[in-house]
């Protein structure tokens, strides 16, 4: 067993809460008493950082770049296709095995680069970024449409690899939701192979199955991997769409259901994006218990009031 760090995963929203309302002096400082006192620490994932550099104020990105650098692990967190890969090939288990769940992509180098030299910044192309973001959404949106529309092929592929599962007939509405999203987004993230940044790990396993269709790679899943549909990190992105859905909530929402998928690995979820709040209080599921509204948590600024006694 690896003696993990306690994994506080920083949502987007809570990076920009922390720079609103703390000095990075402050910042550093309770980031060192939680290490020291709690063996915790500050994390984020490929999903932070695209949200990050997609800012349009370039003055803000970068005072949002240099908090993190200063505050978080430069250990960043496997991307989301990491860990639905990993996830397979340990055999879809109901409860994963802790393991050093650290990305092996290329971001993940220059990520520990940057923490250790604070003077660098992301040398990336602004547009390229924002587009790639724009497509997704885009394509999320594009195929959610074609999942709910009758007669559509993909709906009954769908249908089909639930009639596979011999589970239509005998799950509630919700669980046929939650399934048939999953199937979406099997689709999506597995067969197409879609991640924000890099995807190589996804592309490495249809190579080694010599899986080059996309379809062919569905009817695989559907053959193979249809757990995916019941169970672990897939399952969890459908939960957050279900309950945007219900809410009728469209802002950022494959973003959000991207970042859903570190409820599943982190310890606490600090977020101050009140849609994961809504997510908190749809279900009693024990992962959604690990989202805390920064802005409402009363654990920093204690924090704060002992840094400034020590201070004085």
């Amino acid at each position: 067993m690896f003696n993990l760090p306690y994994c506080i995963y920083l949502e987007t929203s809570a990076v920009n809460y922390l720079v609103d309302n703390f000095t990075i002096e402050e910042l550093i400082l309770i980031r060192k008493l939680i290490k020291e006192t709690q063996n915790a620490d500050f994390f984020i994932s490929s999903v932070t950082i695209t949200e990050i550099l997609a800012t349009k104020d370039d003055l803000r990105k970068e005072q949002l770049i240099y908090c993190i650098q200063n505050i978080c692990n430069d250990n960043l967190l496997n991307s989301p296709s990491e860990f639905l890969i990993n996830y397979i090939k340990t055999g879809m288990p109901k409860i994963e095995e802790k393991y050093k769940f650290y990305s092996n992509y290329e971001l993940s180098k220059i990520w520990k680069d940057l923490c250790r030299n604070i003077d660098k910044t992301f040398v990336y192309n602004s547009y390229d970024l924002c587009q790639r973001i724009k497509f997704l959404q885009k394509e999320f949106t594009e195929v959610v449409e074609i999942l709910f529309k009758e007669n559509s092929y993909l709906q009954s592929t769908i249908q089909y690899a639930m009639e596979q599962q011999n589970k239509d007939k005998t799950l509630s509405e919700y669980e046929k939701m939650i399934i048939k999203t999953s199937w979406l987004l099997i689709f999506i993230i597995l067969c197409c192979g879609i991640d924000l940044l890099e995807n190589s790990l996804i592309e490495s396993f249809w190579a080694d199955l010599k899986i080059e269709s996309i379809f062919n790679r569905l009817f695989f899943a559907i053959n193979n991997l249809a757990i995916l549909s019941e169970r672990g990190p897939i399952v969890m992105m459908s939960r957050m769409f279900y309950c945007q859905k219900e809410k009728k909530i469209n802002r950022g929402t494959i973003i959000d259901m991207l970042h859903s998928i570190y409820l599943v690995y982190c310890d606490t979820f600090l977020t101050n994006d009140k849609h994961f709040l809504l997510l908190k209080n749809s279900d009693e599921h024990i992962n959604f218990n690990k989202i805390q509204l920064i802005s409402e948590n009363t654990f920093f600024k204690q924090l704060r009031n002992t840094i400034n006694t020590f201070n004085k």
